[in-house]
């Protein structure tokens, strides 16, 4: 493949605060970049890293696209891949998919879209589906992005498994391959925890639990409250720090109340300093009702935090219960109670877990582990 190959990569966004998805779509994007790549991206105006992406060198072209398959909006792709010659166009939502099909399938060049979730042919009999699409024609629009991509990205074999499951996709077994979210190792690594607790005023002698993301039903995070209501009746020396933004956090403010959890949880809001929020913790929890291959799990554990996470979908491909992280299952408080309190009574145990789950991200999720087996698989599309 000619170093100087055009991509472009439709990176959609609902808000201004960009979720793991997007932000995997967006580090991947760099890193191809940094390979010799020619990145185009078409971002929504609102989008979080956009300043980043232009930062590495990324043309970028600002479009909102919104929630509805307007023609138009194929239109403008198309009129983007002509005038700066694309070669392949990447996509990672349902919305963008089809946009992105639509649009290759017009001016005769590759797709390759990336699924980064469980649930999304809506009634279709998916074995795990989490969540079920009311609308007949939405399900008819990801059904032709997923027939008439050049490729399928799934980023966990859960996924995978998933796409090869549906009838109504036979056929897309050869093109379809995992390929997981990429995490970019030499920002998300062990910093000096001690002299970040006392920069942003925490008590090193405090058991710092961490949670973050998008506040939303997605996230489960009225669990692992109910799970620190239950430790404060046996322990108080720990501090829940939540970071993210979102629908839900008057409702999870008011739940902590209610538990009386006012001096024991802090909600930081959205930072663009994640890699910071992780190091402070000594133990990350991912509460999900639902996910895909989490972000927000794999950057703990390259930072060398070890985390407790619901068993949803790629959660197994990537914490070894008992090794590198803790499984736990899904909406139990009782069970995320019990590890946190296993923990907190053992903290000197979690450094070497750590170790262990930031050794597995580096050797199975770096951002340029992640990059080298896309660009052979785009390759071989193109070739």
């Amino acid at each position: 493949m000619p170093d100087r190959t055009n991509l472009l990569f439709v990176i959609h966004t609902a808000g201004v605060i960009s979720g793991g998805a997007e932000k995997a779509f967006k580090e991947l994007a760099v890193v191809m970049k940094d390979m010799g790549f020619c990145i185009y991206a078409v971002t929504s105006p609102y989008f979080s890293e956009k300043d980043t992406l232009r930062k590495a060198g990324i043309f970028v072209i600002e479009r909102q696209l919104m929630h509805s398959y307007d023609p138009f909006q194929v239109l403008f792709l198309r009129s983007v891949i002509k005038k700066y010659g694309i070669s392949l166009v990447m996509s990672s939502n349902p919305l963008s998919d089809f946009i992105s099909a639509a649009a290759a399938r017009l001016t005769g060049i590759k797709h390759v879209l990336t699924v980064q979730a469980t649930g999304r042919y809506g009634d279709l009999p998916i074995k795990g589906a989490m969540m079920r699409l009311k609308n007949i024609y939405m399900r008819y629009y990801d059904l032709f992005s997923l027939k008439n991509a050049s490729g399928i990205i799934a980023v966990s074999e859960t996924i995978k498994k998933e796409i090869l499951a549906v009838t109504a996709l036979a056929g897309t077994g050869s093109k379809t391959i995992f390929i997981g979210n990429p995490v970019d190792c030499s920002v998300f690594s062990p910093l000096d925890r001690k002299a970040l607790r006392k920069a942003h005023d925490i008590p090193d002698n405090r058991f710092i639990i961490g949670a973050g993301g998008r506040l939303t039903r997605q996230k489960g995070l009225e669990y692992l409250l109910g799970a620190c209501a239950l430790l404060k009746r046996r322990r108080t020396d720990f501090l829940l720090l939540i970071a993210g933004d979102g629908p839900l956090k008057e409702k999870l403010v008011h739940q902590a109340g209610v538990q009386g959890l006012d001096n024991f949880v802090r909600f930081t809001g959205y930072s663009r300093k994640m890699n910071e929020f992780y190091n402070l913790c000594d133990i990350f929890v991912l509460p999900s009702l639902w996910e895909g291959m989490p972000l927000a799990v794999l950057e703990s554990m390259a930072c060398g935090v070890p985390a407790i996470a619901a068993e949803v979908s790629g959660i197994r491909e990537t914490i070894k219960d008992g090794v590198n992280g803790w499984i736990v299952p899904c909406k139990d408080s009782q069970s995320i109670y019990l590890r946190l309190f296993e923990h907190i009574n053992n903290p000197a145990a979690l450094p070497a877990v750590g170790k262990k789950a930031r050794d597995f991200v580096l050797a199975n999720y770096d951002s340029k582990v992640i990059a080298d087996k896309t660009s052979v698989y785009l390759r071989k599309i193109l070739s």
